[in-house]
């Protein structure tokens, strides 16, 4: 009896972005593509002082290069510099001049949890979106900064059919005065699908009007559990024979 083995549909990422130059020099890309140097550059195997067998080196994690090959990564749209000065109040400037971020106060948000640390929420220039109503989870990418450990990203679960938003949280430790430097092109978040699927990415550059159009599910709503209550509502209507269609005057 013959087994016939189908394969299986593609999970479809688009990824949509008002900016040219964010579409043509910081893409969204599968993690594969930016898997760190220093891992490209180790050995397979080394022979310890001492030892007469060889010792494998982290080329042949397959933790780390399975996380890779499941995962997309959001690059760094931009050079971004983070000043804390001595009282601990923290600036930043964006070379392109157009991104933006925010604050939220840790002590009152998330009081017992990092609090020697500052937080940032940088803006990011692209929104996703699936048709299928999958959960991705978002990780730091800490093998891409092997040098530096000032900067955090808690996890968390997302999807992408209900909301578009790729906004970062980043923690920053804020314990001495510094300059914290993020080069353009620096991988700052993974993306993994909890499936087994395959995933292919289609970048979309779109006007800012589509792109408003795209991120008004973002729109705040109300003060609290703002994201589930957005979900509700839509449900809510989608049955109505008006919803997704607007009406002239």
């Amino acid at each position: 009896m013959a087994i016939f083995k189908f394969p299986q549909k593609k999970i479809v990422l688009d990824c949509f972005t008002s900016a040219p130059q964010v579409i043509d020099s910081a893409p969204i890309v599968p993690a594969i593509k930016i898997i760190p140097d220093w891992w490209r550059n180790l050995p397979s195997e080394v022979i310890e002082e001492g030892r007469f067998s060889p010792t494998p080196t982290m080329k042949n994690c397959v933790g780390m290069i399975d996380y890779y090959k499941k995962s997309i990564a959001i690059p760094m749209w931009s050079d971004l510099s983070i000043k804390i000065s001595e009282n601990k109040v923290y600036y930043w400037h964006f070379a392109d001049g157009e991104s933006s971020a925010g604050t939220h106060n840790l002590l009152v948000q998330a009081n017992g949890f990092l609090n020697d640390y500052a937080h940032i929420k940088l803006e990011s220039p692209w929104l996703f979106k699936t048709k299928e109503d999958i959960n991705w989870v978002w990780s730091f990418p800490s093998y891409n900064f092997p040098k530096s450990h000032e900067l955090l990203a808690p996890p968390a679960i997302i999807s992408y059919k209900h909301q578009h938003t790729t906004n970062m949280n980043l923690l920053i430790h804020d314990d001495k005065p510094r300059t914290i430097f993020i080069p353009h092109g620096q991988p700052m978040m993974l993306i993994s699908p909890m499936s087994d699927r395959k995933v292919e990415i289609v970048r979309h550059l779109v006007t800012q009007e589509e792109y408003r159009r795209l991120d008004y599910k973002a729109t705040n709503l109300a003060f609290i559990k703002k994201h589930q209550k957005g979900i509700n509502s839509r449900d809510k209507f989608s049955d109505c024979p008006f919803h997704n269609h607007t009406k002239g005057n």
